[in-house]
Parts: C-alpha cells; structure tokens; sequence
C-alpha cells in the first residue's frame, strides 16, 4: 500500500500512553462535542464479565483534549485493524475533527507533540478516527455514581491488568499533558485506600 493515505487517530484513553503501534508524529489536539468520562465496563481488558472494571469512553457534551497521531499510509490498513480488535465489541469508530492545540507539557516524551502554527489566524482542524461508545451496548453504563465506579475500578482485574492502574496511568498522563481532570484525581485518592484484589 505505497500510495495509501496516512491515517490520522484520536487518543483519549490508554492510546494516551500505550499506542501499541508505530506513528510519525502526534499532536495535541481537541474534541469538542464529547467529552471523557468512565461510562464503559471492561469485561476484557480491566476487568471480566463476572467483575467487570470499567474504562473511560466520550460521553456527548463539552470537549476533550488528547492526542492524534499520524500513521503512514503503508500501516493504514494494520493499524485499523489492530485498533478494531483491541477496542473490541461496545465501540465503534467514527471520524471527527479535532483542533490542534499548542503542545502541553510532557517532559517523559520522546517525541514531543507536533502542532500547527500558534500564529495562524485560523484554527488547524485534522480529520481524524477516534472510537465511540455503542450507547445501546450492554457495557455501556454512563449513570453509574462515583461510588459504584470507584468500586468498579478498584477491583477490576482483565487481561490487560487492573482497572486501578489504567486510572493511575490515565491520571499521570493527563496531568504530564496538562489537562485538568480533578474529579478522576480525586477518584484515585479515593482508590489508594481500598486494597487491590490480587491479580490472576
């Protein structure tokens, strides 16, 4: 696929710090019209149909800020279906249009965020695929209160580790960015304190 078009994906979550592919640059960027929030139960990677953990998703309303990334064209078709699979059943993947921001400060990068020209007199807008929640599928679950979901989260164990730590690593990654997300701060200093179930 020489000619193939490079592919443009949107990060909110776990792609924030587990891309699990090969990209040639990213850049911060926004969404609006969605913004992240824990409203899907992980019966796979956090957690198991029987405990489920649960993950973040875009919930309609507001804005969300994260990362694209740009593939090459010749990885287009690999990394689709790589996404497909590891986001799995309950999402669906949608193209948006993202504006790119100026980079955040995230000194762990190797490779710091690339954005458009801070002194451009329009916004750079970038077509990009992010994956949305299937409202109408069972793990998807955007009323539970803050008490369920800490619970949820604190002991929920999948094939991908605990729901606990990818909220550890969501909250890291979003403060090395820049983004201000106090209520899922305040829900991990709510999980320290509960003990973490064993991993299988």
């Amino acid at each position: 696929m020489t000619g193939a078009e490079s592919l443009k994906v949107f990060g909110y979550g776990s792609l924030l710090w587990n891309p699990g592919f090969d990209y040639e640059q990213k850049t911060f960027a926004r969404l609006d019209g969605h913004h992240r929030a824990f409203c899907r139960l992980s019966v796979r990677h956090r957690g198991t149909p029987e405990k489920p953990g649960m993950v973040v998703g875009l919930k309609p309303g507001g804005s969300c800020q994260g990362i694209c990334y740009t593939v090459s064209g010749r990885n287009r078709a690999s990394v689709l279906k790589y996404l497909d699979e590891r986001e799995g059943a309950g999402y669906r993947r949608e193209l948006v249009r993202l504006e790119a921001l100026q980079a955040a400060a995230d000194s762990s990068e190797k490779n710091p965020a690339v954005v458009g020209d801070s002194n451009a007199q329009s916004p750079v807008m970038i077509q990009a695929y992010t994956y949305l929640p299937e409202e109408d599928h069972p793990t998807y679950a955007p009323d539970l209160g803050e008490d369920e979901t800490v619970a949820l989260i604190a002991h929920g164990v999948g094939n991908s580790g605990r729901a606990r730590d990818y909220l550890k690593e969501l909250v890291e990654h979003l403060h090395r960015l820049g983004i201000d997300e106090p209520e899922f701060e305040r829900m991990w200093s709510r999980i320290q304190e509960i003990p973490a179930r064993a991993t299988p």
